[in-house]
């Protein structure tokens, strides 16, 4: 049944792509999928932003742990922290059993609220995601499908957090590896990474410092709204030759 809904999604949104005055996909890669679907209208690329005076940086020195928060009933992150669970967990804790990892997010499967991973906490649904994001250290994110945008990663490089992500969970962001963000595609790079930033404070410091500056150039509200103007206006100007 998800397969027919899926495809009949898909036929639809086909055959209405040349039917718009224009799309503004929140990727350079989704904007190449629509091309490459056959949309011939005007197209850019706009990605998700953030009011940057939102996300104030915190004061509090955050517990050096491990954290994810996302919704478990959305495959991808369920299947992610399940990999990173039975794969990576293990290796990090023999290296440094004191080191802390906390699950936030609502639908939290049965098999994982009974699991006894060691120090792994399971909170569930949190009141406030940035006040959760603000109280921890490292952010993990083990996503190996989907597309578009992650908003939690935006969120969390905006609060000033050393994300550790795959290629696919970094989609739409114009990071630079090692600088501003961390990209790890496999056990090993996942749990080297958590080893070394743990081990070097001061790496952790900076990365984190350059992730804000990033989010702060690229993923303002104000300069996306700038953006969104523009091509706007470039709509018009195509609609009255």
């Amino acid at each position: 049944y998800l397969k027919h809904l899926s495809s009949t999604l898909k036929n639809y949104e086909l055959t209405v792509l040349n039917q718009i005055d224009g799309i503004a996909a929140i990727t350079k890669n989704d904007a190449v999928i629509f091309k490459q679907s056959g949309c011939y209208k005007t197209l850019t690329d706009i990605s998700f932003g953030v009011d940057i005076e939102s996300y104030t940086l915190s004061d509090i020195i955050p517990s050096p742990d491990l954290f994810h928060i996302g919704a478990m009933n959305w495959l991808p992150n369920l299947q992610g922290i399940k990999w990173f669970l039975d794969n990576v967990w293990h290796l990090i804790h023999k290296e440094n059993a004191e080191v802390k990892l906390v699950l936030a997010g609502r639908t939290m499967p049965q098999w994982l609220l009974q699991s006894d991973y060691p120090n792994v906490q399971i909170l569930g649904e949190v009141e406030n995601a940035i006040s959760f994001i603000q109280a921890h250290g490292i952010m993990i994110v083990p996503i190996f499908s989907g597309s578009g945008i992650r908003i939690k990663i935006i969120e969390a490089m905006a609060l000033g957090k050393v994300v550790i992500t795959t290629n696919i969970g970094a989609e739409g962001i114009h990071y630079t590896n090692n600088i501003n963000i961390i990209i790890a595609n496999n056990i090993e790079e996942f749990k080297t990474a958590v080893i070394e930033l743990i081990q070097n404070p001061e790496k952790q410091k900076r990365i984190a410092q350059n992730a804000r500056k990033l989010i702060e150039k690229e993923h303002d509200n104000n300069i996306l709204i700038d953006k969104l103007l523009v091509f706007y206006q470039q709509l018009m100007k195509e609609d009255t030759l």
